[in-house]
């Protein structure tokens, strides 16, 4: 650790400016003149006659809500005029209700729902695969079956929601292509047995 004499030794001599002891002495020049000036304003005396007419108006007390009034006016209108907005502003030209119900929803498979009792057709395919089971056991007619056991399906929980729900329009389009598309694999299935 370094004393202060060997960090002072350590420092470089910097020459100063050339005009620095000018300026220096500028400086000092005028700060005696401003000392001068203030000590001959201080000897200065107010003349007599300026405190007799200052005197007078001094034990005068004027209401200070008096000189205050336009003030409190001005700020008065002003949040008058930001309140009339506000309240103009929340007023609705349209009477908004909101309502809501809550509906609970039972599974479809375990409620009492009047599944329709099979076609004709359908009663007609069961019987002749009671009879001739080499044709009902083929991979296409089996897959068909599935297909129309699947839409049978989908014809109950349509079925079940029309009940639940109203005829919906999206409801009843859907029930009608189920409709479709049981009569199509119906018929593959019938010409599949008649052949």
């Amino acid at each position: 650790m370094k004393t202060w004499k060997e960090a002072v030794s350590q420092l470089e001599e910097v020459e100063p400016r050339a005009t620095a002891w000018e300026e220096l002495s500028a400086r000092l020049a005028f700060e005696d003149q401003l000392v001068e000036q203030v000590n001959s304003l201080l000897e200065l005396e107010p003349n007599d006659d300026l405190w007799r007419r200052i005197e007078p108006q001094l034990d005068v007390v004027k209401p200070l809500w008096y000189q205050l009034w336009p003030s409190w006016a001005a700020a008065a209108s002003v949040i008058f005029a930001a309140g009339l907005g506000v309240w103009w502003n929340g007023q609705s030209t349209q009477k908004v209700t909101v309502a809501y119900s809550t509906e609970l929803m039972a599974d479809w498979k375990t409620t009492d729902v009047e599944i329709s009792q099979p076609s004709e057709a359908e009663a007609f395919i069961v019987e002749s695969c009671q009879r001739k089971s080499a044709i009902c056991t083929t991979p296409d007619f089996r897959d068909l079956k599935g297909e129309l056991d699947e839409l049978n399906s989908q014809k109950a929980r349509i079925e079940y929601e029309i009940k639940m729900f109203g005829e919906q329009p999206d409801l009843v389009r859907a029930q009608i292509k189920i409709e479709n598309q049981r009569a199509e694999i119906t018929k593959e299935l019938v010409q599949k047995l008649m052949i």
